[in-house]
C-alpha cells in the first residue's frame, strides 16, 4: 500500500528511519476555529468606576438572546485599586437584570461584518436582582487575573452571566473582558 501525501501531487508520504510516518499537526482551541471558518468569535469589555468604596456595585452582564448558545471561554478581570487595596468580584447566574449603558461585543475574526446574538451591558445603572452565585475572585492591589471557562459555560436563549464588584477605594476603575463564541 502506498500513502500519499494528501496534496493531489502524487508525492508519497514521508517515513521516518524508524518506519513511523513523518506528520505534523496544529492545534488551536475551539475558539480560534470559530472565529476563522464560522466568524462568531467575539469579546467585549466592561467597566465599572466604583462610586462608593467597599460596596458591592453591579459591572455588567452578557445576555443570550440569539437562537444558538454562547459559550464563554474567558473572563479576564482588571483592577486599578492601590497596592494596600482589595478587590472583590463575583460572576452570578440566572439573574433578572435592566438598565445600565449598551456595550457591543467585538468581532474577533476583524474580516467579519457578523455581529453578536448577545446583549452586554455596563454600569451606571444596572439593576440586578435573584440569582445563583458562581464564585468570588479576590484581586490585591492594581492587578489582572484571568477566569478560563474553556468554551463550557454555556449560555442558552435568555441566559444570564452578571458580574458583580466591590472594590475598597472609591474611585477605582474595574473591567471585565469577556471573550466568547456563538454557534446555532
Amino acid at each position: 500500500m502506498i500513502i500519499e501525501d494528501g496534496k493531489g501531487t502524487g508525492k508519497k508520504a514521508r517515513v521516518s528511519d524508524d518506519n513511523r510516518l513523518n506528520v505534523s499537526s496544529r492545534s488551536n482551541g475551539r475558539i480560534y476555529y470559530v472565529s476563522r471558518d464560522d466568524k462568531k468569535a467575539f469579546i467585549v469589555n466592561l467597566k465599572l468606576i466604583q462610586v462608593s468604596g467597599g460596596a458591592t456595585e453591579n459591572l455588567g452582564y452578557i445576555k443570550n438572546i440569539g437562537g444558538g448558545h454562547i459559550h464563554i471561554h474567558s473572563i479576564s478581570l482588571t483592577t486599578s485599586e492601590p497596592a494596600t487595596g482589595l478587590t472583590r468580584v463575583g460572576i452570578w447566574i440566572k439573574q433578572t437584570v435592566s438598565g445600565g449603558v449598551e456595550k457591543d461585543a467585538t468581532n474577533l475574526n476583524l474580516s467579519s461584518a457578523i455581529t453578536s446574538e448577545a446583549e452586554c451591558y455596563m454600569a451606571p445603572g444596572l439593576t440586578f436582582s435573584g440569582g445563583e452565585s458562581m464564585g468570588t475572585i479576590r484581586l490585591s492591589g492594581s492587578s489582572t487575573l484571568e477566569r478560563q471557562y474553556d468554551d463550557a459555560l454555556i449560555l442558552g436563549y435568555n441566559n444570564v452571566l452578571t458580574i458583580k464588584a466591590n472594590a475598597e477605594t472609591a474611585g477605582t476603575e474595574i473591567v471585565a473582558t469577556i471573550t466568547f463564541w456563538e454557534h446555532d
